[in-house]
């Protein structure tokens, strides 16, 4: 028989080889407490382990009729596995979870959703969240107690650090440019979620609730987690331009431009300090002279110049690192 429930809430969940992790995952949507009807949506991008065999267990469990299950008979990718799951809900609002990332609060759904119907010109929500390193067993924050979110530049700022994550965020389904997505595909985008809440910035406003509801794994073999300096740079590659697709149309002032470029360009450089060899360093440390440094980060000036002297490297790099906490 057809299902003709109106669902409120669509969670969206992307999924290549998670067998490790897709169970936690689903679980804590399972256990969401909520007034409201909500369905599943899995896509996933030709897994080649048992994840295909977990998630049928738990369609049973669920319910058929509120868990779908899209399957590819190849590997196409992250952004178009997860806009083939974001293009399969009928649903008002969606949420976002990628497999190997759980929800630790049973009100996550019911909080957001809430908000967004009391607000109706706020377009999404997202909440603090813990990053936890599966290796070293630890859980941190990732914002601080005093954050507020950037209302009137989330835009903006958003470009200059991508601070929301998909799996703690909730937003209304409408704002989705379907052509625009099919743009992102076209481009070989690689973060989509991150262009759609550039995209979202542009139209409508945000929100954020100061709790966490959600925590964000940092494990092995992730294109965005995983330790590995030459991933680490493809990251930071992709996300610089996105921003500037965006800002082909919406540029940023002068003065965030060039913010904007001295972070990407430092991140590159810390990525060459904490896993690639000081010829490395040495290579993304071309791009900045001092002045840059006392322009945009004084702090950070002992960097550059350690940047420079290979026995100021050494000397200054365990500290570094032990400063420079994980998921900052």
């Amino acid at each position: 028989m057809p299902n003709n429930t109106q669902y409120m809430v669509g969670v969206c969940i992307t999924t290549y080889n998670m067998q490790d992790y897709i169970a936690r995952a689903i679980d804590g949507v399972l256990m969401q407490q909520t007034s409201f009807d909500y369905e599943i949506v899995v896509s996933d991008d030709a897994s080649t382990d048992n994840t295909l065999e977990i998630l049928e267990q738990y369609r049973i469990k669920a319910g058929e009729e509120r868990f779908k299950i899209i399957t590819s008979e190849k590997n196409q990718g992250v952004t178009p596995n997860l806009a083939k799951s974001l293009f399969a809900t009928s649903a008002k609002y969606i949420a976002m979870l990628d497999a190997d990332d759980y929800w630790i609060d049973d009100k996550k759904l019911q909080k957001q959703v809430d908000y967004l119907q009391s607000n109706p010109d706020v377009g999404y929500v997202y909440t603090n969240y813990y990053h936890e390193s599966i290796t070293a067993g630890k859980r941190l924050p990732a914002f601080p107690a005093n954050y507020l979110h950037p209302v009137s530049n989330a835009y903006e700022m958003m470009l200059i650090q991508h601070y929301i994550q998909p799996s703690n965020t909730c937003f209304r389904a409408s704002l989705i440019d379907k052509q625009l997505v099919e743009t992102f595909i076209q481009r070989n985008f690689k973060i989509l979620d991150y262009c759609l809440f550039l995209d979202f910035a542009l139209k409508t406003k945000g929100a954020y609730l100061p709790f966490a509801t959600t925590v964000y794994s940092h494990r092995p073999g992730s294109m965005s987690r995983e330790n590995n300096y030459e991933k680490t740079l493809t990251n930071y590659f992709h996300s610089y331009e996105i921003g500037n697709f965006f800002m082909s149309e919406n540029p940023l002032p002068d003065a965030l431009q060039q913010k904007r470029d001295f972070d990407y360009h430092y991140n590159l450089l810390l990525a060459a300090w904490k896993y690639g060899s000081f010829e490395d360093v040495q290579l993304q440390a071309v791009w900045f002279n001092a002045m840059l440094f006392k322009k945009h980060n004084p702090r950070a000036l002992y960097v550059y110049y350690a940047s420079k002297q290979k026995w100021l490297y050494f000397l200054v790099r365990p500290w570094l690192l032990r400063k420079r906490k994980f998921g900052k």
